[in-house]
């Protein structure tokens, strides 16, 4: 991978063995270990590494660049009281956005770019029965530009508003919490 320097910068050595830069080939579909400049340390295929359009490519970094600022807000404000665990995965291909395992309870942050149209509507009836399985409740937050409120069990947003307290004060009232103080 020499004709890569910016990917062999990223080279973690210290979980490589013996084996460095020098001696694997850049289509190479071994895994080996990699230190992203963010300190994270994940494994890939040299392949993979060289072959992305993003040469710094790190599939730790990337959850934050498929996760909306709103979604990130309510796991950070739900993590002020429960456990959260973001982007957690219930079969290869699906994910809850927020998950809280010690109340067995799920937000999906259902904004209008991503959650339109026939496959989100497969994916989200697939997560329902996965939830209706496991015992997970699982609340919605629909983004849309008309009036904030709770609306059969889902909380509506208005994303242009930005009123991030009335977004977590409803949540909150769906899963029967007290009040979170957002400060931002």
């Amino acid at each position: 991978i020499e004709k890569f320097p910016e990917i062999a910068k990223e080279w973690y050595q210290p979980l490589n063995g013996d084996v460095t830069p020098a001696d694997v080939s850049c289509r190479d579909t071994n895994e080996y270990y990699w230190k992203c400049q963010y300190g994270h340390i994940y494994k890939m295929a040299v392949g993979k590494k060289t072959s992305t359009d993003i040469p710094y490519y790190c599939p730790i970094c990337s959850k934050s660049y498929r996760t909306s600022f709103t979604e990130q807000l309510i796991g950070f404000y739900m993590e002020k009281v429960y456990e959260v665990t973001m982007n957690y995965k219930i079969d290869r291909l699906l994910e809850l956005d927020v998950y809280m395992p010690e109340i067995k309870t799920a937000v999906e942050y259902d904004g209008w770019r991503w959650h339109n149209g026939e496959k989100h509507v497969r994916n989200s009836k697939r997560k329902h029965e996965y939830c209706n399985a496991h015992g997970i409740t699982l609340y919605h937050v629909k983004e849309c530009d008309g009036t904030d409120g709770i609306e059969d069990g889902c909380v509506i947003y208005n994303f242009k508003n930005k009123n991030y307290q009335l977004l977590i004060d409803h949540i909150c009232q769906l899963i029967g919490r007290e009040r979170i103080t957002v400060d931002i």
